[in-house]
C-alpha cells in the first residue's frame, strides 16, 4: 500500500474518532490538516475547513466531516502515484504525465529524469462524483446532475476525437456554468481530461 494511502486511511480513522467525541475547534482543525495536506492531489478537497458564513454548529462539522471521510475512502485508488510511490498531483494527472528529477547523492552532477504516465480512470472520476454530491444537491438536481454524467460517459465511450467530442459536450459544458460550483469544480476536470483523450 502506497504512503499516501495509508495516510488517507489514518485520517480517516482520526476523523471518526473525531466523530465520536471530537470538539468543534478539534473537528475544524483536523479539516484544515485535511484540506492542506490533500487539495493538490484530490481536488474535491478543496474548501472542506472552510466555514463560509462562520456560524456552522457542531452537528454541521461533523456532517462535513464524514463527506469528507467518504471523499477520503472513495480517492485512495484514484490518488496516482509516481514509481517511486510517491503521489502525483492533480494538475499533472490531468496533463497525463510528469517528470521527476532524481538527484544522485554520489554524483553531485548526476541528474535523472523519469517520465511517468497516468492513466487516470474517468470511469472512477464520474462514480466518484456520483458519490460525493449524493446527498448535497437537492433531489432534482442530483437527478439532473446523473442524467449529465451518463450523456458525458456515452460521449466518452463512443465518441472518437476531439473535435467531435468537443461538439457533442458543448451543451453540457453550457448547463454546468448555470449549476453551483460544487458541480463545476467536480465535472470540468472530467471533461477536460475527456478532451485531452
Amino acid at each position: 500500500m502506497s504512503e499516501i494511502k495509508k495516510n488517507i486511511l489514518r485520517h480517516v480513522e482520526e476523523g471518526n474518532k473525531l466523530l465520536e467525541k471530537g470538539s468543534m475547534k478539534e473537528i475544524k482543525d483536523h479539516m484544515i490538516v485535511i484540506e492542506a495536506t490533500y487539495v493538490n492531489y484530490i481536488p474535491t478537497i478543496k474548501g472542506v475547513s472552510v466555514d463560509m458564513y462562520g456560524n456552522m454548529t457542531l452537528e454541521q462539522w461533523k456532517s462535513k466531516l464524514k463527506r469528507t471521510n467518504k471523499v477520503l475512502l472513495n480517492s485512495t485508488n484514484l490518488v496516482a502515484v509516481d514509481g517511486f510511490g510517491k503521489p502525483i498531483p492533480y494538475e499533472a494527472q490531468l496533463k497525463g504525465k510528469t517528470s521527476i528529477t532524481n538527484h544522485n547523492a554520489n554524483e553531485a552532477n548526476s541528474q535523472n529524469e523519469i517520465s511517468v504516465n497516468v492513466d487516470v480512470d474517468i470511469t472512477a472520476m464520474f462514480e466518484q462524483v456520483r458519490e460525493e454530491l449524493d446527498g448535497v444537491l437537492s433531489d432534482e438536481s442530483y437527478q439532473e446532475l446523473l442524467t449529465k454524467i451518463s450523456e458525458l460517459e456515452d460521449i466518452q465511450n463512443n465518441t472518437k476525437g476531439r473535435g467531435k467530442k468537443w461538439s457533442k459536450a458543448k451543451g453540457i459544458f453550457d448547463w454546468i456554468t448555470t449549476q453551483g460550483v460544487d458541480v463545476g469544480i467536480k465535472l470540468l476536470p472530467i471533461i477536460i481530461k475527456m478532451m485531452e483523450q
